[in-house]
C-alpha cells in the first residue's frame, strides 16, 4: 500500500487493513514493518515558491557573475 502512495500514513493504512480484511493492526506494528521495509515517513518541507520578479534578479546574477571563479566571490 504504501508503495503504491507514499504519502499514506500508519494511520490511513491501518484504516484501510482494518476495512479490507477486518484484522486489526496497531499503527505502530505498521510504521515498524515500513521502516523494516526501507519506507520510512518523512514529510517533504514546504518552500515558498520563487516570484517571477526574484527569479529575473537570478537569472541576472548569473549572466553577469557566470564567468567567476571559485575564490572571487569569497574576497568581499
Amino acid at each position: 500500500m504504501s508503495k503504491r502512495d507514499p504519502r499514506k500514513s500508519a494511520a490511513v493504512i491501518q484504516r484501510e487493513i482494518n476495512e479490507e480484511t477486518g484484522v486489526n493492526i496497531s499503527k505502530r506494528s505498521i510504521a515498524r514493518r515500513l521502516v523494516e521495509a526501507g519506507l520510512h515517513g518523512r514529510l517533504a518541507r514546504k518552500k515558498p515558491l520563487v516570484k517571477l520578479s526574484n527569479r529575473k534578479r537570478r537569472i541576472e546574477f548569473a549572466k553577469v557573475h557566470g564567468d567567476w571563479t571559485v575564490t572571487q566571490g569569497i574576497e568581499d
